[in-house]
């Protein structure tokens, strides 16, 4: 275990090893710029719960599923 925090690996790139200093709730990967929102299981053990999404990921701004 890193005294610093917690070592994830990026689900987009799988670049190498991210370490997310304890208790914070978001993290960037240094590899390809994806952020991630993080959960905390235990104390001790952080997972990766979901993307932060950016503007580029506004519903239907760019997408073939526009609003009706």
């Amino acid at each position: 275990m890193d005294k610093q925090g917690y070592e994830l690996r990026c689900m987009r790139c799988l670049g190498g090893r991210v370490t997310v200093p304890w208790g914070q709730e978001e993290i960037q990967c240094p590899h390809c710029g994806q952020g991630w929102r993080i959960t905390w299981v235990t104390p001790t053990v952080a997972k990766i719960r979901g993307k932060v999404l950016g503007k580029e990921a506004e519903v239907g701004k760019d997408s073939l599923h526009r609003p009706v």
